[in-house]
């Protein structure tokens, strides 16, 4: 697949993210939840832990039909942001995506939901807030160590 070809999930992929219907495996899921219709193939594996990996993924995400390509173009984040707006968007675009592997990394299947909601945060301090949740919930779910790690990867911590 060429790098700029721009992803989107499918029916069936949206039905996936909202009710798992179709079970699909942990790591399938994961990179399904960073195919948002805006990045193209390369933005999307740089936001991946295993890009490798993730792209033998992908493509067989695209051969069962939970993700197409829309088209085949650089996306605006490849180019240099034109102002300090756009820079932010950029940003929080990226710190969405990076919280939401974190969360899911932290707490498994469980953690979908909140990744989810992570995704439609629309402002750093939505953001934010919602991250700080998300560190009470992993405090709960898995102790101090697992939070103080999920903080860190995530943003929260220097």
């Amino acid at each position: 697949m060429d790098p700029g070809t721009v992803l989107r999930k499918t029916a069936k992929g949206l039905e996936e993210m909202a009710n798992r219907t179709f079970r699909l495996p942990q790591r399938a899921r994961s990179v399904l939840i960073v195919v948002d219709g805006k990045l193209n193939l390369a933005a999307i594996l740089q936001r991946t832990v295993d890009p490798a990996g993730s792209a033998l993924l992908l493509d067989e995400l695209v051969e069962q039909g939970f993700v197409e390509s829309i088209s085949t173009t650089a996306t605006s984040e490849q180019a240099a942001p034109a102002s300090a707006a756009e820079g932010s968007a950029v940003d929080l675009v990226k710190s969405r995506r990076v919280a939401a592997s974190a969360v899911v990394d932290a707490l498994g299947p469980d953690g979908e939901i909140l990744a989810m909601q992570i995704e439609k945060c629309r402002s750093a301090e939505q953001l934010l807030d919602l991250l700080g949740r998300s560190q009470d919930i992993v405090r709960r779910v898995r102790g101090a160590k697992a939070a103080d790690a999920f903080a860190q990867r995530a943003g929260l911590a220097p």
